[in-house]
């Protein structure tokens, strides 16, 4: 009967799976359609170990000017969401949002699970805009270099940086698989050391900042938390708004756990359109 992929499978066959999804996403790619929600759940396997994508319910026409409505149910699913897509710039969405989600499920193949699993929504959001992935080599021995190298470039902030096709992604795969030499190459030190200052270009003038504000903000939910949760809720509330309209690096995110803190207590239309609001803001380390 039918299935799906999951961990566990040994890396040659990962590939080869990875490389037959890949041709697929590439055959709608070609028609115009991006997918948008690629994960485990939506690639069914058949009896014969075939692999078919599903569920085309986020999907959108490249060329289609409009986007959907943006609210926490129907925005994709965060842990194979694309940096670009978890900052909310949503009108920059190309196929190389899909490819990142290649790279995702690849990862989680030959892994057990995807690169970033934080403990909420806005934890893992914040992981995929600004996090590096975890050593795959330590995690299974069967994993090479090459190997590592291919997902890793799927799983490239940047999106210029992933393969340009998923076509590309597939023949990197097979030449993987037959033993060829890849054409990606390992990140370099040096580069590792741009991007993180690329993510982070305030981090020393705004730590005292920050530090202030977390500890202000401290204050302010203790004060909340010895009234009602009325009280609370309402706080938590004009917090996200207030860090909606800033422009320091993180603010997005806060605003975020604030609304998840805020809709624990009452889940209303006003959360609920306040964090469509976040999650459609882009994100301010993407665009430095």
């Amino acid at each position: 009967g039918a299935g799906q992929p999951h961990g566990g499978r040994s890396a040659r066959a990962a590939a080869a799976l990875m490389e037959v999804i890949a041709r697929t996403v590439h055959f709608a790619h070609q028609r115009g359609i991006l997918h948008r929600d690629l994960k485990p759940t939506n690639i069914l396997l058949d009896g014969e170990n075939r692999p078919h994508i599903t569920d085309f319910g986020l999907a959108k026409i490249l060329d289609d000017e409009s986007s959907l409505t943006l609210t926490l149910a129907i925005m994709g699913t965060p842990a194979y969401m694309a940096p670009e897509q978890a900052a909310g710039r949503m009108k920059d969405l190309t196929t190389a949002a899909d490819i990142y989600s290649l790279g995702v499920i690849l990862y989680e193949l030959l892994c057990g699970q995807p690169p970033f699993a934080g403990n909420s929504t806005t934890a893992i959001l914040r992981e995929v805009v600004e996090a590096d992935p975890p050593s795959m080599r330590k995690q299974n021995r069967e994993v090479d270099a090459d190997l590592e190298t291919i997902c890793l470039k799927c799983l490239a902030k940047d999106p210029a940086r992933r393969y340009a096709s998923a076509n590309e992604l597939a023949d990197e795969l097979g030449r993987w698989i037959a033993g060829q030499p890849i054409l990606a190459r390992p990140p370099a030190t040096t580069e590792h050391f741009v991007r993180w200052i690329r993510r982070n270009p305030l981090l020393a003038s705004v730590s005292t900042a920050l530090v202030l504000a977390l500890v202000l903000g401290g204050l302010v939910l203790n004060r909340a938390y010895r009234r009602t949760k009325g009280a609370l809720y309402d706080s938590l509330l004009t917090q996200a708004q207030a860090q909606l309209t800033g422009r320091q690096l993180g603010q997005r995110f806060d605003a975020l756990a604030a609304l998840e803190k805020a809709a624990t207590i009452k889940n209303s239309l006003e959360v609920r359109s306040e964090a469509a609001a976040a999650l459609a803001r882009p994100d301010a380390r993407l665009l430095a």
